[in-house]
């Protein structure tokens, strides 16, 4: 909901020459949508999984895809310790091996 508010409210008071949204998330079809149609925002789209929703790739500018290098290179570690306790990174969000 953020992410539309601030992709709307940024196109409308034209505080950005274009916009690029990283997601798959088909509810931000709308407000990408009016930005472009309403405001003649240009939107690229940065997909974080390898096959991208058809309906936003159709809706918008242009579309790339995430990388995995770069996007592992940016986790934290799998194992951090802090003054509390141990955190552990969730099995489904570990890198493959």
């Amino acid at each position: 909901m953020n992410l539309a508010t601030y992709l709307i409210g940024d196109a409308a008071l034209n505080d950005c020459d274009f916009a690029i949204v990283l997601t798959n998330e088909t509810d931000l079809l709308e407000p990408i949508r009016l930005a472009r149609s309403e405001f003649g925002l240009q939107v690229m789209l940065v997909s974080p999984v390898d096959s991208p929703s058809t309906a936003l790739s159709a809706g918008v500018d242009g579309v790339k895809k995430l990388r995995r290098g770069p996007l592992q290179a940016c986790q934290l570690p799998t194992d951090l310790s802090d003054a509390k306790g141990d955190i552990h990174r969730p099995r489904s969000w570990r890198p493959s091996p």
